[in-house]
């Protein structure tokens, strides 16, 4: 999950800061964490925006959630718009899906290899 990764990354860049591994592992499980930082964030949304009210483009979950209580509550079904915000968090959520598969199934374990290599010692996740 993205929860678990975000975890995974932050234990990681806490046991880098004392180590002697290569200061480019540092940067690298940064970038990787900031990545799924803003999967996250486009997928669930961010709590703090949708309390200010302030406008931002509309996570998954926030192009669902009227979809999901217009389609519950309706004898009608779907109107258009309906429709339209299913079919815009299918497409942003492919995505994700798909980026976030890369970092999970190719990134991640390639920068576990390099901890292990470089002798960083054991974290949870790894």
């Amino acid at each position: 999950s993205i929860d678990a990764a975000i975890s995974e990354t932050g234990a990681v860049k806490a046991m880098l800061l004392n180590s002697r591994a290569p200061r480019a592992l540092r940067g690298q499980t940064h970038e990787i964490e900031k990545r799924l930082r803003d999967l996250k964030l486009r997928l669930s949304g961010d709590s703090e925006r949708e309390k200010m009210g302030a406008p931002g483009e509309l996570s998954v979950l926030e192009r669902l959630r009227p979809v999901v209580s217009g389609v519950l509550f309706s004898a009608y079904g779907p109107t258009p718009n309906l429709e339209n915000s299913l079919a815009i968090a299918e497409q942003n959520f492919a995505g994700v899906q798909q980026e976030l598969e890369q970092i999970l199934k190719t990134e991640l374990p390639a920068l576990r290899a390099e901890l292990d290599q470089a002798g960083v010692p054991w974290t949870p996740a790894r």
